[in-house]
């Protein structure tokens, strides 16, 4: 499977219209993504709403389908491919951190609701999720984490139990280390999509194959989804 991720950090400016610009500029990468021919293209976390303060996540909410999944699904059509797209999601009256699977068709085939807000999102009015969530494509089983669930054991258990072989980590932080322990301790691929430069593909045995660079906002590497690592212990 070939494997996309990009880091964006918003386009700055005034508030007044930054939500369509930064899905715009966002987008614009994700077509530069596609010259790489990916299966999946990863986008960093609620990245229509970066450069506003949490207070102003409200405005940006928006239902799924809406207008960021639709623009993002025109692009996972026109080149037959998975996007991953975390936004501020309106459902009901709840707003959540989700991170939405699009499809090679452009319609979501899900969300995945961050599991742990941070103390900052509760208090502008982010609920948390209730459960990890697993995908099944037709290259096989992808499964989300978001920003601060890097710091929780059960978000990781949960990915592993439901048979994730490549986990996505849209963040706001590079989550260091910890990406390389999950991704050796449960033997899958985690691949980050950060504000700042290294977002990071990392391999089942905890190396990191490639990474965002100032130079470079895309990062791109096929990964062997039929190779597994066992642990041998002599008799």
């Amino acid at each position: 499977v070939r494997v996309s991720t990009l880091s964006f950090a918003g386009v700055g400016g005034s508030p007044e219209g930054i939500v369509e610009r930064n899905r715009a500029a966002a987008l614009d990468l994700v077509e530069r993504a596609a010259l790489d021919e990916p299966d999946i293209v990863c986008l960093p976390e609620m990245f229509p709403a970066l450069g506003l303060s949490s207070q102003d996540w409200f405005k940006t909410a928006e239902p799924v389908p809406g207008p960021t999944t639709e623009a993002a699904g025109a692009l996972a059509r026109k080149h037959s491919m998975y996007v991953v797209c975390p936004l501020v999601e309106r459902r009901s009256e709840k707003i959540y951190n989700s991170a939405v699977l699009i499809d090679r068709a452009g319609r979501p085939m899900g969300s995945y609701h961050k599991m742990y807000p941070t103390i900052g999102e509760v208090e502008a009015g982010v609920t948390p999720g209730t459960e990890t969530k697993v995908f099944e494509t037709d290259f096989g089983r992808v499964g989300f984490a978001v920003c601060f669930d890097l710091n929780f054991r059960d978000v990781v258990e949960g990915l592993a139990s439901g048979g994730a072989e490549i986990v996505f980590f849209p963040s706001m932080y590079r989550g260091g280390l910890q990406l390389c322990i999950w991704a050796y301790d449960f033997s899958f691929y985690m691949v980050s999509a950060i504000t700042g430069v290294g977002s990071a593909i990392v391999d089942p045995l905890g190396r990191v194959l490639t990474e965002t660079s100032i130079h470079h906002q895309v990062a791109s590497k096929t990964l062997n989804l039929d190779c597994s690592c066992l642990l041998y212990t002599s008799p």
